[in-house]
Formats: structure tokens, sequence, C-alpha cells
């Protein structure tokens, strides 16, 4: 408030000094030119008027001057300094040319040990191929004791003589498939099979070629098998494994069978192929053609496999060559009552156990990631169900928690959702209708359970079809499709399998290369899979599927004795 008044006292004392100063220099003018006072006083008035016009005049312009002067002092304190030129810059831009990133396969499998030091090539020896098996005709009585049942009138399967192309038209024209009559040939009349050899021993034996007769195998689907063996008989390292991207080592001539997959697929791979051989009753402690393939094989897993129970190095895929090398030595123990086996089969089972995921179901690795894949799951059920067969220890715990994960992952719709969570999540495709299918099967599932008749006739409608293996993105179809719905399928039995197993045979028999040194072997998938797994993979789990007939026995039989 001082600051205020002092202010406006000087502003007055400046108006007064300026007032005098012109009144002071009018009247020096006045004295210079003469002119009197009395002369002036005419002009009295307009002098007053104009003393007081010019006194407020100045009184305001020396107050806006002043309050000009306090404002800008005021900014000038408060207002921050001005920031400091910025230094001149050039920009450069550059046009790069942008290559699209390759599509990563499927993350895959341990890698297993490597030998040190591989063995030379040798010259191939193939062996001869084996006497082809005799399709017996059952007589009367044992076609009543082991039929599915009576036949089923379906107006759903086309005639014998009908193509590929027109049973599946057939199919598609059809808005709804029905509904066999299961208690008719024996589903759901009580549990499951008691286990022991028996079980795992299915049909291999003596009792083949009546299979083959029973569920519609021939002659030709058991030259493919033959054929299938003797090529993954020649392309075995000397150290007892199959090499998913070197088996071309083997191969003679100016031209190698085309198609490696992984190397971190070894453990898998080579767990499959035992698979195929002891599918056709090659044990490694009988006689046979391939006895000593089967046993390097089985000494090979045993060898990389860990003290823990798992088989080689952990990596993002691991689980897939976990199940499939514990189904392996299962089978194994099974058909040879082998301790060696027994012992490596149930360390290997028990790593399994410690994988499941809290959810119930098992992801790539046996981390605890929260995350369930029920493509993993299925080949872990697969395991577990041998297991039990074989007689070994599996924990109610485990097989309880991957009830409760599939009847999370099997829809109401006969639909299988591929992952809970991660990648894939909510996925959905006819292959996972396939593996939720056989997982409910071999999980003692309800087979009137209606997701369960869902999904057959999802299978149904797509059945398997060459040229949509290399369109994968769109069909979900590949090997192992054709694998897990020949399996699922084969459980429901009836006309349904009946129809599948005609559409399978002329997709899968054609198909296997006939020529040159390639002869039995399949061409791997034209997708990921394909890539992953190779040739090798290729040709195993299509000979699985062929031993469909025989490897097994339906579990409807097993419920019904």
């Amino acid at each position: 408030m001082v600051h205020w008044q002092h202010g406006l006292e000087r502003e007055r004392e400046l108006g007064r000094r300026a007032r005098r100063t012109l009144l002071e220099r009018f009247r020096n003018i006045a004295r210079a030119f003469g002119v009197r006072r009395g002369a002036t006083r005419r002009r009295s008035v307009g002098r007053h008027r104009l003393r007081a016009w010019s006194n407020r005049s100045i009184a305001v312009v020396g107050s806006l001057a002043l309050h000009v002067v306090l404002i800008g002092a005021f900014l000038r304190a408060w207002s921050p300094a001005p920031p400091p030129p910025e230094e001149e810059r050039f920009l450069e831009i550059r046009w790069v040319k942008l290559e699209k990133p390759k599509p990563k396969p499927a993350p895959p499998p341990p890698e297993p040990p490597r030998e040190e030091t591989r063995a030379a090539p040798k010259p191939l020896e193939i062996p001869p191929a084996p006497d082809p098996v005799p399709i017996e005709e059952p007589e009367h009585a044992d076609v009543e004791a082991a039929a599915p049942g009576p036949v089923i009138a379906d107006p759903l399967v086309a005639p014998a003589e009908a193509t590929a192309d027109e049973a599946i038209a057939r199919l598609q024209r059809s808005s709804t498939i029905p509904r066999p009559d299961l208690a008719s040939i024996g589903v759901g009349a009580g549990g499951g099979s008691s286990g022991g050899a028996t079980g795992i021993e299915g049909l291999r034996g003596s009792g083949r070629g009546r299979a083959l007769s029973l569920y519609g195998g021939s002659q030709e689907t058991e030259d493919a098998v033959a054929r299938g063996l003797r090529w993954l008989a020649a392309h075995q390292e000397e150290a007892g494994f199959w090499d998913s991207d070197g088996f071309q080592r083997h191969c003679t001539g100016a031209a190698p069978c085309p198609g490696p997959g992984t190397r971190e697929y070894d453990v898998g791979v080579t767990g499959l192929t035992v698979l195929a051989f002891l599918g056709a009753g090659h044990s490694p402690e009988a006689p046979g053609l391939y006895r000593d393939a089967v046993g390097k094989a089985l000494e090979w897993l045993l060898r990389v496999q860990g003290g823990t129970g798992g088989f080689g190095v952990e990596e993002s895929a691991y689980f897939y060559n976990q199940a499939i090398a514990a189904l392996a030595l299962a089978e194994a123990y099974a058909l040879t009552r082998n301790k060696t086996y027994r012992e490596g089969a149930e360390r290997a089972i028990a790593y399994i156990e410690r994988g499941q995921q809290p959810g119930g179901g098992w992801d790539y690795g046996s981390l605890a990631s929260g995350r369930q894949d029920l493509s993993v799951t299925g080949w872990v059920v697969m395991s577990l169900r041998t297991a039990r067969l074989a007689g070994l220890s599996t924990s109610p715990r485990t097989l309880e928690g991957a009830r409760r994960f599939l009847d999370a992952a099997f829809l109401p719709t006969g639909e299988g959702v591929y992952a809970d969570s991660g990648m894939g999540a909510g996925r959905r495709g006819i292959n996972m209708s396939a593996v939720a299918l056989l997982s409910h099967y071999l999980l003692d599932g309800d087979p009137n359970d209606a997701r369960a008749r869902l999904a057959s006739e999802r299978i149904l409608l797509e059945p398997p079809e060459p040229r949509a293996l290399h369109r994968w993105s769109e069909t979900y179809q590949s090997y192992y499709y054709w694998y897990t719905g020949t399996l699922a399928l084969f459980q429901t039995g009836g006309t349904r399998w009946d129809a599948w197993n005609r559409l399978l045979k002329q997709a899968l028999l054609p198909s296997q290369e006939t020529s040159g040194h390639r002869v039995g072997s399949w061409a791997p998938e034209g997708s990921w899979i394909g890539g992953s797994g190779g040739r090798v993979y290729a040709t195993a789990i299509n000979v699985l599927t062929l031993e469909i007939y025989y490897r097994y026995p339906p579990l409807f039989i097993s419920r019904r004795n």
C-alpha cells in the first residue's frame, strides 16, 4: 500500500512540474513578441481550458508509463528464462527393403544327446520283405464272440464300389448322421479292460489275420505296412535311433530321399518308429526280422533318459518327446516283461505326473506355466493308458486331473479346444475334435455321451484328404489328425468306422512311395508339421495308422468281456 501511495505522489509532482514548465514557456514566448498581459485577457478562458486539459493529459500519460514500467519489471522478475536456442539438426531417411519373415515351426521337443561320432554310411541293405500275413476267414462261432455286433443299416455309407468323392458327397448331403445303437455293439457295457499283457498284445499274434478280416484290413494294407517298416529299418542309425534331419546319409544313388525334419524331434521320432515295429509284432525278445533293430532303439532311449525320468534336454516342445518315448517303453514292457523296460517306463511316467499343470493338462514343458495344451495332453493320455494296461502304477490323482481338464476342453458341440491360454488359446479345429474324442475313450469316458456322438459326426464329415494336407491353416488336416481320427472312430465302431476306414485307405495307400530308394515311405506334409518331423515321422505314424486293425482290441470288446 505504501508503494502505491508513493507512486501516486510521484505522478502528481511530475504533473505540477510539467504544468509550471509549460506556463513558464508560454510567458517567455509572450514577452518575446511584446504581448501585454491585458492583451491576453480575452483568451483567458481558452487558456484555462487548455491548461486543465494539458494537466489531465500529462497525468494520464505519466501514469500509463509508470504502470507499463512496473508491469514489465514484475514480468521479468517472475517469468522463466527462455530456453537456449536448439541446435540445428538433420533427419536422414533411408528406404530399406524388408523381407517377409519366414514362419517358424511349432516348438519341437527336446534334443537328445548326440553320439559323439557317427558311423560312416554303410551300403544299403534292405532286408527281404516278410511273407504276407494270411487273412483267415473266421469261423461263425469266433465271429459271434469277437465281432462288434450286428450290422446296422446306415443310409450314410455308400456302396463298397463307390469312390471317395462319392462317399464324401454323401456325407455332406446328410444334415445329421444316424446314431447307431451303441448298446447293441457292446459299448458302455461295463468298466475298462483288466490290463496286463493281453490288453496290449491285442491281435498282433496268431489272431492278426482274423482281426484284419473283422475290422476292415486287407492284404493291401499289410503290404504297405511291410514296405514302410523295410524303409525305416534301412534308415536307422548304428547307435539305434532315427535321425530326423540326417537320415539321408543312408540313402543310395544320386537322389537321396527328400524331406528332412529337425533334430529336436529325434527322441519322439524314434519312439514312434519303435511303436510301429511293436505294432506289427516285432518284439526285441522274440525271433523276427527286426528284432535287433527294435532292441537297439529301446537301448538308445534308455541311454538318453536322465535320472529324473526325462529324455534329453528340456526345450519348448519337450513333452511331445517325453510322452511318445514313455509310450514306447511301456508297450515294450507289456510285450516282453523285461524289467529294464519296466524301470525306464516307470521313471518316464513319474516324470510325466510331476509335470502335470494345476488345471490337469500338460504343456510343452514340465514347468508350472498354468497353460494346458490338448495336443500334448492327448499323447500323455495314450502313454498313461498303456502304462495301466501294462500293469504299471499310475496315480489316480493324475488321471482325475486329466479328466477334469478334458471336461473343460471337450465342448458340448463335440469340438476340442487346443489350449486354454497362451499360444493358440481357444483355437478349435477338426484335429482337436479327434484328440478330445480319443482321450475321452482312453480315460474311460461314457461312449453314450452326447459330445462323443457329435465329435464322431464332425470327424466323419472331414475325412482324410491328401490335398488338404497342404492347407493346414484352413483344414487342420495332418497325418496326426488321420492317426487320432482313426484311433477314435475305431473305438466308436459301427458304420462310422466302416465309412472312415474306406476313405482312409483311399487317401493313404496311394500316397505311399512306390519307386526308387523312397519306396515304402511317405512324403512329409506340406505344412510346418511336415517340416518338423520330416519323412521318418511321416512314415512311422502312417504305418501305425495302418496297424489299427490288430494293434489294440477295440474298447467295446474289452468292456463286454
